[in-house]
């Protein structure tokens, strides 16, 4: 006896009717919701830059607290969504998470700050940033992700009545394609042209809006009240996220308060211009980006060519140790030009002995303005330097193949001391090789705290893989390591003699500069130096495997332990 059909199952919670006009605005809805979230996740790293950076571990912090929370939001969703499928609650729930979108741009200068105090050294900081930037992401922004995560099983189920795989296809797709807009929208649009927090208020209207009209529209009186209260709501907290975003500055001399010169937040990062006075007197210009500790990538002295022995001094030498013939064309290539500071002092103390030119690569156009603003860096009128908006590795791909340099320049980091893995893997420096002129030299700057750091060790073992060896430099104090090579000869760093430079040279106008170039700079240099051969058991970085990230946390936490005497 064949066995009787099963009945189907009861419907779980009341079926909405919706109008093909409802419904498209229910949509229209998803839409904005799935827009909203891209945009929310893109920004909150935004919001983070000037706290804790933009280093991998911070991109993950964020991403992970918001896909958790989309989880967590699916799921509360879909049991709500059985119990009581109400249109009124799907758009009440939607300026809930505007309201919380707009408390969360007041909120995060002060929850970051306390999670990272302004006057946080360098040494021992990783941990520390990848904590605070996990607990920062789950105060601030896991709940309206939760909240944005309850509207699509919502949706679906209020739209379910010609079948629940129909609505849930058509409510993923435009949800979807709403995530793929605001995927975009916060990096070519909304950041460069209105900044982080304004960028969260289109977040909070792409959501209040549509909950208003939605309120009005299918609930009538109800929906008239809520609408109400919404408006009342939304309108002060709107009103407070317009609040100053910009971190505090710490106090580097006590007897002067530094001045905040600039500050702007680029397609690419957040960028800040400083002005301390020194208790000598002098002035000196910083200009930082998306630091979470004090620390700059330009430096510059009001008056002055030299920065006071910081590394950047290092790189004047560099002609020293070539043999590039008096009053021929030196020719020079930077991978990180910042604002320019480099090829300032290159310009000042070269241009004469050589006739100079520079191509310099600034993935940031922003930079590359302020160094024009406030370091002095020449604009496109300069017939010595070449400024290029791009990336350093793939300028250097991109230069036409018969121009070769003298010397190229890697100081290129994501933050204070992470270098981007691409421009120091094997790749990359064989790269620099075919570039260079015969006997050229290349030269990078690493941060390091040992000799024996991981990321230092793998740097100078593939830099001398590639050219058969190279040299270390040892900088006098602070954390900074030069690296060197040359093409087709040794690096003879005993040349670095003040005898040297006269002969060749002459007399020069600021002989006092050259004073304190030989004596501060150059001197020093033979006795701090070492020749690093290749290491067949090393770390030899390539453009598959290069965990530079993962070595420099690994020297930061071993300089932590030391610190606190673990």
């Amino acid at each position: 006896m064949a066995d009787a059909p099963r009945p189907d199952p009861p419907a779980i919670g009341p079926r909405v009717h919706l109008t093909r006009g409802q419904s498209a605005f229910l949509l229209a809805t998803v839409f904005c919701s799935g827009c909203a979230v891209m945009v929310l996740e893109m920004t909150a790293i935004r919001v983070f830059q000037p706290f804790f950076g933009s280093s991998n571990y911070v991109w993950t912090n964020v991403i992970g607290v918001v896909m958790a929370a989309l989880a967590v939001g699916y799921a509360s969703g879909g049991r709500i969504a059985d119990r009581r499928p109400s249109v009124t609650l799907l758009y009440g729930l939607l300026a809930a998470v505007g309201a919380v979108i707009l408390a969360v741009v007041p909120l995060a200068t002060p929850v970051s700050e306390w999670l990272v105090p302004v006057d946080l050294h360098i040494e021992g900081v990783a941990t520390t940033l990848s904590r605070a930037s996990l607990i920062a992401s789950l105060i601030l922004f896991a709940p309206p992700t939760l909240l944005l995560g309850m509207v699509s099983p919502l949706a679906v189920k209020l739209l379910s009545e010609g079948g629940v795989g129909r609505a849930a296809g058509r409510v993923f797709a435009i949800g979807t394609v709403g995530s793929l807009v605001g995927t975009y929208l916060p990096t070519y649009v909304l950041v460069p042209e209105l900044g982080s927090r304004r960028t969260l208020q289109v977040a909070a209207a792409m959501l209040v809006v549509p909950a208003v009209i939605g309120l009005i529209a299918f609930a009538r009186r109800r929906g008239v009240v809520a609408a109400l209260i919404t408006i009342i709501v939304t309108l002060p907290a709107g009103a407070l996220a317009n609040v100053r975003p910009a971190r505090s500055l710490p106090t580097l001399f006590n007897d002067y308060e530094p001045e905040l010169i600039e500050e702007l937040e680029s397609p690419y990062q957040y960028v800040r211009v400083r002005e301390d006075r020194s208790p000598s007197g002098q002035i000196e210009l910083t200009m930082m980006l998306n630091e979470g500790v004090f620390t700059y990538h330009s430096f510059m002295i009001e008056g002055r060519y030299l920065t006071d022995s910081r590394y950047y001094d290092d790189y004047i030498v560099l002609p020293l140790l070539m043999d590039v013939p008096r009053d021929e064309e030196l020719r020079a290539a930077v991978v990180g030009l910042a604002c320019g500071i480099t090829v300032r002092q290159w310009k000042h103390f070269w241009d004469g002995p050589y006739r100079l030119h520079v191509d310099g690569a600034e993935l940031d156009p922003a930079v590359v303005d302020i160094g024009r603003r406030h370091f002095g860096m020449p604009g496109d009128d300069a017939d010595w330097l070449d400024t290029h908006v791009i990336d350093g590795r793939q300028m250097l791909v991109a230069l036409p193949p018969e121009r070769d340099f003298h010397m190229i320049v890697v100081d290129a980091f994501t933050q204070e001391y992470y270098i981007p893995f691409h421009v120091g893997t094997r790749e990359f420096f064989e790269l620099c090789r075919e570039r260079l002129a015969p006997g050229g030299i290349i030269a990078m700057n690493v941060y390091a705290l040992y000799a024996d750091s991981g990321t230092l060790l793998a740097l100078e073992n593939t830099l001398a893989t590639v050219f058969g060896e190279a040299v270390r430099v040892r900088r006098g104090w602070g954390g900074n390591f030069l690296l060197m090579a040359r093409k087709d000869a040794p690096i003879e760093v005993n040349r670095l003699a003040r005898s040297r430079v006269e002969e060749r040279w002459g007399t020069r106008e600021s002989v006092s500069e050259w004073d304190v170039v030989m004596r501060d700079v150059a001197g020093p240099m033979p006795r701090f130096a070492t020749v690093v051969r290749p290491d067949p058991d090393g770390i030899v970085l390539t453009d598959d495997h290069a965990p530079l990230e993962r070595l420099m946390d690994e020297m930061v936490d071993r300089a932590e332990r030391e610190i606190l005497g673990r």
